[in-house]
């Protein structure tokens, strides 16, 4: 029962992945044929009007294609898995490639290893990463405190943050990009110039750090996941995309929080299966080891308690007992979150800004406002302008970011869209219902702005924003640069 069940969701989730990639497919086919050259941004709502039996047959075949290459795919991996199409190695080469897969897969170490030696070309010339411009606002706010910013503009201002939530004192210590991040860094820089007057061999070490995390996060993914797929074939093709794929080398050395994320997804997405797929209870060593992941995933990223109540609900409909699925959420979740929450009632970090939480609600209200200047009533319209100037927000808008109308991104894009200086906390209140009253009036344009949004995440040929400028790594004035020295 259990079986068909799992086999069940599988297919499900599959045929949903099927649904999304191809619908994003479709809307980038619309917006790149059909879209005027003179448009100033693509509106679904308008090009499917204009063309709809076009629209419809470019989403039939998108459909058709990935509807194709997804059932060819499943029934070839479940024909390997169950040893349907599977051949005993042919020829010295192959038999040597499936002992070299079977010696490899046996150790998370092994697998380890052998991504750094196949990673290597992209250690020696990139190491130590790339400039982040999210790395050096972190190393501001934890080594330097408010009067240390005079001439420059705070970290908080760069995001930015409410006045209303800066806490007294000087501290500079933020949320933003999780607490923890900004700890972790900040400490081993601050070590860095307090032994060797310089912050190199800090992020010499950090880059270090991450690469073998990511290594470890993807060894025990692998040898995991190798237990349940013994055949050589999807072994070898799993092993590939990952070996081969550039980029994994090239963001294990970043300094951000989104690399550290992605290796512990892959590593918790390993050990969720495992949970999954045993027949028997599991070791105290697999909560131990969960429950490690899911404190990098919470200190990686704000979402990352969403992930913990998914792998809760997962666990606890196997019905398996209560008390190990509880622990692997909640142990990371009062480590990190609750941590966090004690140091902002104590006024000792500054809190994240509710505007974090609101970019597609933005993003859409925006291009309402744009398409209709008369959306809103006069009374709507002044409580929104309590908290953005509705004039500029207007005029920023970016079909590619949100960051304009939250006054975000890079510092000489900067806008004054927000008014975090003088917005307080009760003006929110009044925000979701324009947002909804505004949906209702326009859902056409409510449509575009969420397509606007969310499309590109999926779409396979688009070639992303050009809304950001290439970051140069000065990202901290000369009078900052002073304060780090101290």
């Amino acid at each position: 029962m259990r079986t068909a069940i799992t086999a069940g969701v599988a297919r499900a989730t599959g045929w949903l992945v099927v649904v999304a990639v191809a619908l994003a497919t479709t809307i980038g086919l619309i917006n790149r044929i059909f879209t005027p050259a003179d448009a100033p941004y693509f509106l679904l709502t308008r090009e499917v009007a204009a063309h709809p039996w076009a629209s419809l047959g470019l989403l039939v075949v998108s459909f058709g294609a990935y509807g194709w290459v997804f059932r060819k795919l499943c029934g070839l991996l479940a024909g390997w898995r169950d040893g349907v199409h599977t051949h005993p190695p042919r020829g010295p080469r192959t038999a040597t490639l499936v002992r070299f897969l079977d010696w490899m897969f046996s150790s998370w170490w092994r697998i380890a290893l052998v991504l750094a030696v196949c990673w290597l070309p992209w250690y020696l010339t990139s190491y130590p990463g790339q400039p982040n411009p999210d790395f050096a606002r972190m190393l501001e706010e934890f080594l330097l405190t408010r009067p240390d910013t005079v001439g420059a503009t705070p970290a908080y201002e760069n995001y930015p943050t409410s006045f209303y939530l800066l806490p007294g004192g000087d501290s500079l210590w933020s949320n933003h990009h999780n607490f923890f991040l900004m700890l972790y860094y900040g400490s081993v820089s601050k070590l860095s110039i307090t032994l060797f007057g310089t912050v190199m061999p800090a992020i010499y070490a950090l880059s270090t750090v991450t690469l073998i995390l990511t290594l470890v996060a993807f060894g025990r993914a692998f040898a995991i996941l190798g237990r349940f797929v013994t055949d050589w074939k999807i072994r070898g093709i799993g092993f590939g995309l990952v070996v081969f794929s550039p980029l994994i080398a090239l963001w294990s050395m970043s300094h951000s929080k989104n690399q550290l994320f992605a290796a512990g997804f892959a590593w918790w997405l390993a050990l969720l299966a495992e949970y999954l797929h045993a027949e028997r209870r599991m070791l105290r060593r697999w909560y131990v080891e969960m429950v490690l992941v899911g404190v990098l995933i919470t200190a990686s990223v704000l979402f990352g308690w969403i992930l913990l109540v998914c792998q809760a609900i997962a666990m606890l409909f196997l019905r398996r007992g209560w008390r190990g699925p509880l622990t692997a959420m909640a142990v990371p979740a009062l480590v990190v979150h609750g941590a966090v929450v004690v140091l902002v009632s104590m006024g000792t970090v500054i809190p994240s800004d509710p505007i974090e939480t609101k970019g597609l609600q933005l993003q859409q209200l925006t291009l309402i406002l744009k398409e209709h200047p008369d959306a809103l009533s006069a009374q709507d319209r002044a409580a929104l302008s309590r908290i953005f100037d509705t004039d500029v927000m207007v005029e920023v808008f970016d079909p590619d970011s949100s960051d304009p109308v939250k006054s975000t991104g890079p510092f000489i894009r900067k806008t004054d869209s927000y008014q975090y200086k003088t917005v307080q906390p009760q003006d929110w209140d009044a925000f979701n219902g324009i947002y909804l009253r505004a949906a209702l009036k326009y859902p056409g344009t409510f449509l575009d702005g969420l397509v606007l949004k969310t499309y590109r995440y999926l779409d396979p040929l688009d070639k992303g924003t050009t809304w950001y400028p290439a970051w140069q790594p000065i990202t901290i004035a000369r009078s900052v640069t002073t304060g780090l020295r101290r």
